[in-house]
């Protein structure tokens, strides 16, 4: 094999992963002391080759071995004009990750889905938030793809991001973080491929693929959870975060915000959303902030909960509440995000 590549190309592929070793071509190799390597080269471009390598064995005055002799070991050359280095197979203990330096998955790995890779991130950014910490329901410990776009819950609150994707899984919290550091670093490219069976998702980048194990289980029926439209709200995320992290006392009270909503007289004026917070030592706080709303309604939530929200959008929120009692639903374009409210006296 003979192939061209660009170092700073080559070393993002490789940063991409998060195994001991790489397997190039037939030669393992560890990873971190080649990434090393590349850095001290100060091309551009890069020739690489694989090949086998001999050397007899090397021995001092004494006859002690200095260097032991290989016989057709497989290695790694890598050339610059001006260096030469040799990496033979050897790695060190741990797993290994496939990097294709041609680009080209050979047999099964060639079958999959091409997928855009930006709507992709976005959409997997949007929900990771919402995943269980908690270890009591192993499935909400999990994004949940399938063909009408990604969904994360952790019981109190539940996102879900519409896109259109060609598989179905569940993959664990710590392998979307893996799979969202990938998808940035390979950004560079417009679209990716996938291959996803009931063990195991493949990605391909490029040259570099990233392999991550599905999780069984079932999850929930989440789009019974999504309340229907209730008394509809427009407000401003920018407002809202503002006045969100001026109600201090809020910290000293579980955190519960109580939210007054009132529409504006015969809808000529601006609605008015107030934010309430309570502590029984430092006292009330209040906040005011512009709406829009179609009724009145008094219902509280958790400050965190608000503020993630909030980041999760930009510019004008559609949210949406029955009652007191009912989760609110907040949506931006193709992204839902649903609130469990807090039950106060």
């Amino acid at each position: 094999m003979k192939a061209k590549v660009l170092r700073k190309q080559f070393i993002s592929r490789l940063n991409t992963l998060d195994t001991k070793n790489v397997y190039i071509e037939g030669v393992k190799i560890a990873r971190k002391p080649l990434i090393e390597a590349l850095k001290l080269l100060d091309s551009d471009e890069l020739t690489l080759k694989t090949g086998l390598l001999s050397w007899p064995a090397l021995n001092d005055s004494k006859g002690k071995p200095i260097i032991n002799s290989i016989s057709d070991t497989p290695c790694l050359a890598i050339d610059n004009c001006r260096t030469f280095m040799k990496f033979i197979n050897r790695g060190v203990p741990g797993d290994t990750s496939i990097l294709d330096l041609t680009g080209k998955f050979q047999g099964k790995q060639a079958e999959g889905h091409e997928i855009e890779l930006k709507p992709f991130l976005n959409a997997l950014e949007s929900v990771i938030h919402s995943v269980c910490k908690e270890d009591s329901r192993p499935v909400l410990n999990c994004v949940y793809f399938h063909k009408a776009g990604m969904v994360a819950a952790d019981g109190f609150r539940l996102t879900f991001t519409k896109i259109k994707l060609p598989f179905e899984t569940l993959l664990a919290l710590p392998d979307c973080l893996r799979l969202v550091k990938t998808l940035k670093a390979n950004k560079d490219l417009n679209t990716f491929t996938v291959n996803v069976n009931d063990t195991r998702a493949v990605f391909y980048f490029g040259i570099s693929s990233l392999t991550l194990c599905t999780s069984r289980g079932t999850f929930p029926k989440y789009d019974q959870l999504i309340p229907k439209d209730g008394i509809k709200v427009e407000f401003d995320s920018k407002q809202m975060t503002k006045a969100l992290k001026s109600l201090k006392v809020a910290k000293d009270n579980a955190e519960i915000i109580r939210l007054y909503i009132q529409p504006g007289a015969n809808n000529k004026t601006p609605g008015s959303m107030s934010l309430k917070a309570r502590s029984e030592e430092l006292g009330e706080q209040s906040v005011e902030i512009d709406c829009k709303a179609a009724g009145s309604i008094n219902i509280a939530f958790n400050r965190s909960y608000l503020l993630d929200m909030c980041r999760l959008f930009k510019g004008v929120v559609n949210a949406s509440f029955t009652t007191k009692s009912e989760p609110g639903k907040f949506t931006v374009d193709n992204i839902t995000e649903v609130i469990m409210p807090m039950f106060v006296k």
